[in-house]
């Protein structure tokens, strides 16, 4: 295998590894996506705030804010045992759940080169190349490793 000119491996593809792959991608750099998991993600959580750097980028992608989160207008402070209101204060966010937004990133990232059942076990280099080595036997080869893996389920 010979190295591809600016070609960028993301080991971990959850929020973190899909965004660090469309930003690389934006910029004209060739980036597959390798993730243990042997189907997409899903059931990370809900209530999550959407920053206002993937509102620019969702916007910007042609994506509608209103298919993956909800508006609020305020936060509501509730003890959660006894749900006795502690009071609220504004709050302009929008909130989402894990799913949508991995669904967004992963229909703007596509399937073609988001690599399922891929758990890295080893990598070496050398001046021009990252050679990874992965559980089932595969390889890949790319100028830079980016580990964007989060922690073992």
């Amino acid at each position: 295998m010979s190295p591809t000119t600016d070609r960028i491996a993301v080991v971990g593809g959850s929020i973190a590894g899909l965004a660090a792959a469309l930003m690389l991608r934006d910029a004209g750099v060739e980036v597959d996506v390798y993730e243990r998991s042997p189907q997409p993600l899903s059931g990370f959580g809900t209530g999550i705030v959407v920053q206002p750097e993937l509102v620019r980028y969702l916007m910007e992608q042609g994506v509608e804010l209103d298919s993956i989160s909800v508006p609020s207008s305020s936060m509501e402070y509730v003890d959660g045992l006894t749900g006795e209101s502690f009071g609220s204060v504004p709050a302009d966010w929008r909130f989402t759940s894990y799913d949508s937004i991995y669904g967004a990133l992963y229909e703007l990232f596509g399937p073609e080169r988001y690599h399922t059942s891929k758990c890295l076990v080893g990598l070496n280099q050398d001046s021009e190349a990252v050679q990874l080595r992965f559980s089932d036997g595969t390889q890949a080869e790319a100028n830079w490793l980016i580990g964007a893996d989060g922690g073992a389920l």
